[in-house]
């Protein structure tokens, strides 16, 4: 049993590797080396998009959110979406007419890679493919927030599921989330933190 299961996580990384080289990395505005990296899911984690007839909802203080988060951070946005949906999300959202903030990069789901997850395939968002492009970034200075904890299967460490945002006006995820963002900034080593108990 155990050779198989070395045999899983070996095909596993091999499609993380392969994806890494096939996958370019969508660069928006210059990344700051002296900044950490937030890596931000879309749906579900800052808005709530129901169906294309529906206006979106934007997850309370989303922009401000960003804004607070931007003085730490580079911003990378990845969604298991087509590339054509989130760029016409960022530009219907006014979110690439920020003074404030800036969206360095973005992945779309075309980096999402399926994994072989105790016999269960599932789809997740391997940070390696991010690092292997960006390499001035590791587990050490990034953090990923999605509200799937299965998208960070193969960087547990390095991922903070948030509540999932289902349009409430009265949600206040991003403001808790923004003082624990600040909080852990000055960190120069975020593989030591528990991400599990950042609300608390």
């Amino acid at each position: 049993m155990g050779k198989v299961r070395v045999k899983i996580e070996d095909e596993n990384r091999r499609k993380v590797i392969q994806k890494s080289k096939s996958y370019k990395i969508k660069i928006r505005e210059p990344l700051e080396k002296k900044k950490k990296l937030l890596v931000l899911d879309i749906d579900r984690t800052l808005l709530f998009d129901s169906s294309p007839s529906a206006p979106i909802k934007l997850r309370p203080e989303m922009h401000k959110f960003l804004e607070k988060a931007s003085l730490d951070y580079n911003i990378g946005l990845w969604s298991d979406s087509k590339m054509r949906r989130i760029t016409s999300l960022i530009k219907r959202l006014r979110m690439d007419h920020q003074k404030s903030y800036k969206i360095n990069f973005v992945v779309c789901e075309r980096a999402v890679v399926n994994i072989d997850n105790g016999g269960e395939q599932m789809r997740v968002k391997p940070l390696d493919i991010v690092w292997s492009q960006l390499r001035q970034w590791s587990p050490k200075n990034t953090i990923m927030v999605d509200d799937l904890p299965k998208n960070f299967l193969m960087n547990p460490q390095t991922g903070l599921r948030i509540k999932r945002f289902d349009g409430k006006r009265s949600d206040r995820e991003l403001s808790k989330l923004s003082r624990y963002l600040k909080k852990i900034a000055s960190q120069k080593d975020f593989t030591v933190l528990n991400h599990s108990n950042w609300e608390n």
